[in-house]
């Protein structure tokens, strides 16, 4: 961990208790965490690597609504670790610690002890491996590793005359362009801890220079990341992508954002979401304090303010411009815990602060999944057995999906032989069919149900592409698109394979349940395409099973 001037004399024993904490933690969570599932945007990300590695091209085959920086990471992960979940998993385990080792060196230069940067260590990590799924393995996530890093080098250069100032202002820029590829509001961020910062130059003339250089290495960034998309052929649908998809998505996203949904996804991330009613206002007020006080800032204080920008130009971007995700939000609660520990760190802090910490972590203990003992039982498993979709169910945070009854569907599928591109899983959550049967989508809109929620102008055009495709079976979830789950998992006389009682058949126009089930394992069924209508359609309303007594509302 980066050192700071004076830490040197930190007795040993003094970290002894933190050290113990992180090993034991380490220890515990990290056979649960890599025996977890992956979610479903993981596993449309290597669907698309395996895609271009067989010749396909980006942006054209499958529909993306993102940029391509996370696309490349899982090509490079896959090529060096291989295809298997644990992978991937481990690769997200190395980021997620660089990104606790690079928060504790922040804490470290602003005054804090080599404790404190510990004990914020065991807090970012407990709140990490007790996150759902949906959090893990997410570019969001990814993306603080080079604004960390970025932040590192710009605050490792400040006040400093060293012969490699320009290369280090160039790595930085190409740090944040990198992020760039992943989201663009990296480039916010950047823009917000270039202005907390700039006044830690000795001079304006050095913060120009390091300035040019920095967009340099952003603009080498940019220019590599066109020239790919150009080599690759996907340049032009990417343009398409952008200017004729992007838009509804982000309009979709705040179409999106309710009170039931942020109120459910708060509570999953409790008691570390109410994090922000502290880190909130310490953030705005070293903000506020620095601009009310024009001064050269003292180095202890510029990570402070670094980190107070990363944060709040973080929540602006998750409040106001995102879909209402979890994994979207899981950055900016991890920034939250750093935040606030890192004012924590800081000498001189009332001993009421440690009660209080010490409540909010006895807390933690007992409301954290990661210290479920049901949960803590499964270590042994995961350590000696491979992974399988019952391991993987107990595992699992969120209910959905079951890999237990996607086994039986695909199992079932299996029995039919279907060929290539034969199969359409309708919502996202069943995508794991595919790498299951080894079989690739029938159209480039692999999300489909959710597609034609988001881009109801494009209806046409997807349900077009669906009816052309010669899809043999198309698997629902029943749950997924709104029926309840009391009645999406009854069984009725017909037995468990066979709809529950409230399902009912609809016209022939209404894709897919119009189509006839052929089989049927918890919430999930097998519809098998007797004949598609050029006219087929699926309205908002009618997206959603059909039930006995009326239309779920998704």
């Amino acid at each position: 961990m980066p050192a700071a001037p004076g830490d040197e004399g930190t007795a040993p024993r003094s970290i002894a208790l933190p050290s113990f904490c992180l090993v034991a933690l380490l220890l515990l969570a990290t056979p649960l965490f890599l025996r977890m599932p992956l979610t479903n945007d993981a596993i449309l990300f290597d669907l698309q690597t395996m895609l271009f590695s067989e010749g396909a091209i980006p942006y054209r085959d499958v529909l993306e609504p993102n940029l391509p920086g996370v696309f490349w990471i899982h090509s490079t992960v896959r090529g060096v670790l291989g295809n298997s979940s644990e992978a991937l998993r481990l690769f997200d385990l190395a980021v997620i610690t660089a990104v606790t080792w690079l928060f504790g060196g922040l804490v470290m230069k602003s005054g804090g002890t080599l404790r404190s940067a510990v004990w914020l260590g065991v807090a970012v990590l407990t709140f990490y491996f007790g996150s759902t799924e949906w959090c893990h393995c997410q570019r969001d996530t990814w993306l603080l590793l080079p604004i960390l890093a970025a932040t590192w080098l710009r605050l490792y250069r400040l006040g400093r005359d060293l012969p490699l100032t320009a290369a280090l202002s160039l790595v930085e820029g190409l740090l944040w362009g990198a992020g760039v590829w992943l989201k663009p509001y990296a480039a916010l961020v950047a823009i917000a801890v270039w202005l907390v910062t700039l006044r830690g130059f000795r001079s304006p003339r050095q913060g120009l220079i390091d300035t040019v250089w920095v967009l340099l290495g952003g603009l080498v960034a940019g220019v590599s990341g066109v020239a790919w998309l150009v080599q690759s052929e996907a340049w032009p649908h990417w343009l398409e992508t952008m200017r004729q998809w992007n838009p509804r998505y982000l309009a979709a996203g705040r179409e999106n954002w309710v009170w039931p949904r942020f109120q459910a996804m708060a509570w999953r991330m409790q008691p570390w979401f109410a994090l922000h009613l502290l880190s909130l206002p310490l953030a705005v007020y070293t903000l506020r304090h620095f601009w009310r006080h024009p001064r050269d800032p003292a180095v202890g204080e510029l990570p402070c303010l670094a980190l107070s920008a990363i944060y709040l130009a973080t929540m602006a971007h998750v409040f106001l411009l995102q879909h209402l995700f979890d994994y979207v939000h899981a950055p900016a609660v991890i920034l939250a815990v750093a935040v606030v520990g890192t004012w924590l760190s800081q000498p001189h802090r009332a001993p009421c602060w440690r009660v209080a910490v010490l409540a909010f972590g006895v807390l933690v203990l007992t409301s954290s999944p990661l210290f479920n003992r049901q949960r803590v039982r499964l270590w042994w498993a995961c350590v000696t057995q491979p992974s399988s979709p019952k391991l993987q169910d107990r595992l699992a945070l969120l209910a959905n999906p079951n890999r237990s009854h996607l086994e039986r569907v695909a199992e079932f599928l299996q029995q039919q032989s279907p060929q290539q591109r034969e199969v359409c899983v309708f919502n996202s959550d069943l995508i794991g069919l595919y790498q299951r049967l080894e079989l690739r989508p029938p159209t480039r809109y692999v999300y489909l149900f959710e597609l034609l929620m988001y881009f109801p102008n494009q209806r046409e055009v997807i349900l077009a592409s669906v009816t052309a495709s010669g899809h043999r079976f198309v698997v629902t979830d029943l749950a997924s698109c709104g029926m309840p789950i009391s009645q999406a998992l009854a069984v009725g006389p017909d037995g468990p394979t066979a709809p529950p009682p409230a399902y009912r058949a609809v016209s022939r126009r209404n894709y897919p349940w119009s189509q006839r089930v052929v089989f049927r394992s918890g919430t999930y069924l097998v519809h098998e395409i007797t004949g598609l209508s050029n006219n087929s359609s699926v309205s908002p309303a009618e997206g959603s099973p059909p039930v006995e007594s009326s239309i779920a509302d998704r």
